[in-house]
């Protein structure tokens, strides 16, 4: 089992260890990973990654949750260690560097192909004693950033997609045409809201607000393409587009830019994945100057959008699939 091969390096924090697990066993206390009804980004990726890790004890699985949280990033492993002992009555807080030392070499031991992919010195991690160093960057902050600027954003749009909450109500084109004169009943589909016709203007109607205050939008075209809708010159506002009541987009505000409408000329689906954050993202090349044609998102950009929400906490994620048919 992982623990024993600490045993002899602290006989006091293994025997915490083994009283926790009994205790487990004995109480059948549910630690595992938990998120709240709420489909969370950044929690998902925590859990994902955890499964691989596949530690033994579940004080290692509360220590990686909580440790390699971003909300938890700024905050120093004294008061990591408090966070353990409200959680674990019988664990030592003195233990905390152990238990530190061991999850980041499980990350190293299971991640280490991929990281040496990345060109990560791994000598940096490995060979840095438990509580000193031997260079400024700590292990801890080596597995964090690699993990989250690495590992998250290359998983983070199929992720993403995996765990979004179905926008029934929260997305929906509106035929503008039929908003002016008044929709009539009998070109009303019997679909359920996810078919929009062909060559017709429409708004989208983003109902989100009460989710969270800024809103990235991506769509997945019929061809394949990528499209960042929000922020956005052409549909929504830059260098952040802040959610409120009544949304919609493209935004009527007459600046500059500004496409008209949503229209599609091919048959097929589009994807629309809304990401909801707490704290506004500004991407590098979201701004006034740029020509408001240059929605395209390549590698490099969907890289730096995953790199930004991973420096976040609480990011909810939702889709709807519109299917275009013709009229």
């Amino acid at each position: 089992m992982f623990f024993i091969k600490n045993l002899t390096k602290n006989k006091t924090c293994y025997t915490n260890e083994v009283l926790l697990l009994r205790d487990f066993k004995l109480k059948m206390v549910n630690i595992n990973d938990t998120c709240n009804d709420k489909n969370l980004l950044q929690e998902a990726f925590l859990k994902e990654v955890l499964q691989h890790l596949d530690f033994t004890l579940d004080i290692s699985k509360y220590l990686f949750k909580i440790r390699y949280n971003p909300k938890n990033q700024t905050k120093k492993l004294i008061s990591i260690a408090k966070m353990v002992k409200n959680k674990y009555d019988t664990f030592e807080e003195s233990c905390i560097n152990t238990y530190a030392k061991r999850v980041n070499d499980r990350i190293v031991e299971v991640f280490k192909q991929e990281m040496l992919l990345d060109k990560l010195n791994i000598s940096l991690i490995s060979n840095n004693s438990i509580g000193h160093p031997q260079h400024s960057v700590s292990p801890y902050q080596i597995t964090y950033k690699w993990l989250w600027e690495k590992k998250f954003p290359r998983m983070g749009w199929e992720l993403a997609k995996e765990i979004a909450t179905y926008a029934f109500d929260e997305l929906n084109m509106i035929d503008i045409e039929a908003a002016k004169r008044g929709l009539k009943l009998d070109v009303i589909t019997t679909d359920d809201g996810c078919c929009i016709k062909l060559n017709t203007r429409y708004y989208l109607q983003v109902d989100l607000s009460s989710q969270g205050q800024y809103l990235l939008l991506i769509n997945k075209s019929i061809e394949g393409n990528f499209y960042l809708l929000s922020p956005s010159k052409a549909f929504a506002d830059v260098p952040y587009t802040v959610l409120s009541e009544n949304l919609y987009l493209p935004l009527n505000d007459g600046k500059k830019g500004r496409a008209p409408f949503f229209q599609y000329d091919a048959e097929g689906d589009e994807y629309f994945l809304a990401i909801v954050t707490e704290q506004p993202i500004e991407l590098s090349w979201v701004h006034w100057e740029l020509d408001s044609r240059d929605i395209i998102l390549n590698p490099k950009r969907f890289e730096e959008i995953f790199v930004k929400l991973g420096q976040q906490s609480d990011s909810e994620v939702f889709y709807k699939r519109f299917r275009v048919l013709e009229t």
